[in-house]
């Protein structure tokens, strides 16, 4: 066996939600029934000692906030570390504690994926080659934070070696501040679980969204490719397209949140280091780049997050056309009855049926427009309620 299969099997590379699951394991959110048993004792005290990381970097950024004598320049940071954190945190106890609904859900995401290889091998095969790649990424893309924060505050200190600068804006005990070398170790060790988190939170609900919409765009081909409906086929397709919806269903039911805490979490994060990397900016300070790679990253991951929704619709409306081109019409009135049902689970009114969640790119927008407002307010604040003094745009 050859290392590249070697850690293709480990990870679990060609299997249908292979990666995820076992990205899950070591984040700790699948702790007692996914991991090999000859590790699922580490695994599960592992994840305890995760969470409490988590929770330990949770109270450093909270800490910060309150002890802080500049709420601009040292709490922002603290702020928006403080959201994402506790926002992610509540997902990644959602998948603690409801392991066995997930893994019920994969299986079942499984065994429809194996039923339509017959036809759609190498769509399939290629599908998932791309979410596994998109998901490394994305971890790649989260990880290196911790690189630009270090090296922005270690470029800080040559400029300025008046004080000593350190990566982020968390509280640690005031003896440890005197060194950049301790200062930056205690804090990167902080950092470095929740920001695990983060990634595998983020590529948990890509590659769900990315496995139901292959399903349904192999669905769609399936369908595509039958000119003439026999009545084994018509039923067939509707098992099929069943399984697809309960799929949704059950996705729906099991990451569903409050859609108002998710717009306010979602727009906080972008808010705070758009502000930062602008008054940085007009502050020309070095660490402009830091917050500008932050704000980019948060907005492709929110990006990404949203248009998941999208396309689950995009499949649901390509599902509608391959079936509305077909030959149901010919069908007998039964079988009639069940195609006319599919066409209208897959197309408005009941279109929200193939929505993941409540993420689409109009909520994004929403998103957006929102960030702008809270810049505004934190520019009215920043300014002491004065528009003519320190105004940054």
């Amino acid at each position: 066996m050859t290392l590249k299969s070697y850690i293709k099997e480990t990870l679990k590379w060609d299997e249908p939600l292979g990666l995820i699951t076992t990205i899950a394991v070591v984040a700790g959110a699948f702790n007692t029934i996914a991991p090999p048993k000859r590790i699922r004792r580490f695994i599960y005290w592992l994840s305890w000692y995760q969470t409490i990381s988590y929770i330990l970097f949770l109270m450093s950024a909270g800490t910060n906030i309150f002890t802080s004598t500049d709420f601009f320049d040292e709490c922002l940071e603290s702020l928006h570390f403080l959201v994402t954190a506790f926002h992610v945190f509540m997902k990644y106890l959602t998948l603690r504690f409801r392991e066995r609904d997930f893994l019920e859900l994969f299986d079942h995401i499984k065994r429809v994926w194996s039923s339509y290889r017959i036809h759609n091998e190498h769509f399939l095969t290629s599908k998932l080659s791309s979410v596994n790649i998109t998901s490394v990424l994305i971890f790649t893309s989260i990880f290196n934070v911790v690189f630009v924060n270090v090296g922005a505050a270690y470029l800080k200190n040559i400029l300025d070696p008046t004080k000593v600068h350190l990566p982020i804006q968390i509280w640690i005990p005031s003896f440890t501040k005197s060194s950049f070398l301790v200062g930056t170790t205690i804090q990167v060790v902080l950092f470095t679980w929740p920001l695990f988190i983060v990634a595998m939170s983020t590529t948990f609900l890509n590659s769900i969204s990315s496995h139901v919409e292959a399903l349904g765009l192999a669905l769609a081909e399936d369908i595509g490719r039958e000119k003439v409906w026999s009545r084994d086929v018509a039923r067939d397709f509707y098992k099929k397209h069943q399984d697809v919806i309960s799929i949704v269903l059950r996705v729906n039911a099991l990451m569903a949140g409050n859609w108002g805490f998710e717009m306010i979490c979602a727009s906080v994060q972008l808010t705070l280091p758009a502000y930062r990397t602008l008054r940085a900016f007009r502050m020309n300070d070095v660490e402009v780049f830091n917050h500008a790679v932050i704000l980019c990253l948060n907005m492709m991951v929110i990006y990404m997050i949203f248009s998941s929704g999208n396309r689950i619709l995009s499949m649901g409306e390509k599902i509608h056309t391959k079936v509305y081109e077909s030959n149901w019409f010919e069908l007998p009135v039964k079988e009639r009855k069940n195609v006319l049902f599919m066409l209208f689970r897959t197309t408005v009114p009941v279109e929200y049926r193939y929505k993941i969640i409540h993420f689409d790119l109009p909520g994004f927008t929403k998103v957006v427009n929102t960030v702008f407002s809270y810049m505004a307010l934190l520019r009215f604040l920043d300014s002491g309620g004065s528009e003519d003094e320190g105004a940054l745009m």
